[in-house]
């Protein structure tokens, strides 16, 4: 008998069985969750608390784990905010993707790497937008020069700027309920600029964190998954649908910093992955980087055409995955895959309204005793 099914019900079919096939063949784009078996040494955090000692011992002596900061004005008199460091002990410790390269989630440019660190404190929370603001108007510079220093964009429910410029009275301020958020839209020369500013004040050698300095503080000697453990990020740590917005909520507007305990790490540092904004590194963003590349600690203002390292962001990009063209054109790349500790991109340092909006920064004390100068920062 002559086969009478429709050319239509065929052409269905066939397109259905290649989509089968496709998933068959490339079973690792089934899930944008699905990932790789990590070994025992990188879940041996899975149980530790993330409760902080009230101090750490060092050289016979004893320092304070947490310290509180009173920063005050020029002359010494007003008080311009507080803020807490927390002490990170030094250490040996193994920086990058441990993913094997059959991963989606393995990157080129995140190599694994052997790195010394010595001790330094590391600011408990971002730098704030009250905290932020108080800087921009402290400098006496002018709005063009500032605009190097912060990128003023929209405040919505997606992209947010917590900071806005007062025409009336020629000051910034912070949108209303954005006070204690990130100071997200800050360049990296701003975040550099901030650091000097609050090194003037204190009389203590502030910066920004080495790419090592970083992901020390937020993995450990431990190889942690993310800065609390290897449990993956829940409501609890801040996230809810992959990232970081009001419990209750559907907006993704930024929460206030240190909101969520369960974020913090063992050393009592917290929100280092936020859900919306990465943090400014020290350095320049290097694809392969030497130990020494990836410890960089004075920035390097005199070339701003090379990008420069930001930690923390959430989602990163997988890397599309060559094969099967018809596995190519039905599937193409999976959305993201869940940053960790080890995520990093570059980004330009100061142009860059676009991806200014998803920039923080988080300042390191550093414990070396070493002249400094202003201009060795």
């Amino acid at each position: 008998m002559k086969n009478s099914t429709p050319l239509s019900v065929k052409v269905t079919i066939l397109g259905l069985a290649a989509v089968v096939a496709a998933i068959i063949i490339y079973p690792k784009y089934r899930f944008a969750d699905d990932r790789p078996a990590l070994s025992k040494s990188l879940r041996s955090h899975l149980s530790k608390s993330a409760t902080m000692d009230e101090t750490s011992k060092r050289g016979g002596g004893s320092i304070p784990k947490i310290s509180r900061e009173l920063v005050k004005d020029a002359e010494g008199g007003s008080t311009l905010f507080t803020f807490e460091t927390a002490f990170i002990e030094g250490g040996i410790f193994t920086m990058g993707n441990p993913l094997p390269k059959s991963s989606p989630d393995w990157h080129a440019d995140e190599p694994l790497v052997t790195i010394s660190v010595e001790s330094f404190r590391m600011s408990t929370t971002p730098v704030t937008a009250t905290q932020f603001c108080r800087f921009l108007n402290s400098i006496g510079e002018d709005e063009t020069r500032l605009a190097r220093y912060y990128k003023s964009g929209p405040y919505n429910d997606y992209r947010f700027s917590p900071i806005f410029f007062d025409d009336a009275d020629g000051v910034y301020r912070c949108n209303p309920g954005a006070e204690d958020t990130q100071a997200n839209q800050v360049t990296w020369l701003g975040a550099v600029r901030f650091c000097q500013w609050l090194s003037q004040l204190t009389g203590k050698h502030y910066r920004l964190p080495s790419e090592a300095e970083w992901e020390y503080a937020a993995r450990g000697q431990e190889g942690r998954l993310w800065p609390w453990g290897d449990e993956s990020p829940s409501e609890k740590h801040g996230f809810i649908n992959g990232m970081r917005i009001a419990p209750g909520s559907n907006r993704y507007r930024g929460m206030p910093v240190g909101h969520f305990p369960a974020n913090a790490t063992p050393d009592g540092v917290l929100d280092l992955i936020s859900g919306i904004t990465g943090e400014w590194c020290a350095g320049e963003f290097v694809s392969n980087p030497s130990p020494d590349q990836a410890n960089v600690r004075n920035a390097d203002e005199d070339n701003l055409e090379e990008p420069r390292v930001v930690r923390g962001y959430y989602h990163r990009l997988v890397n599309r995955r060559r094969g099967n063209l018809i596995s190519w054109f039905l599937l193409g790349d999976i959305p993201h895959h869940e940053g960790r500790v080890w995520t990093r991109v570059g980004c330009d340092p100061i142009e860059a309204p676009q991806q200014a909006s998803r920039h923080a920064f988080r300042v390191v004390e550093d414990l070396r005793s070493l002249e400094w100068t202003e201009a060795g920062r």
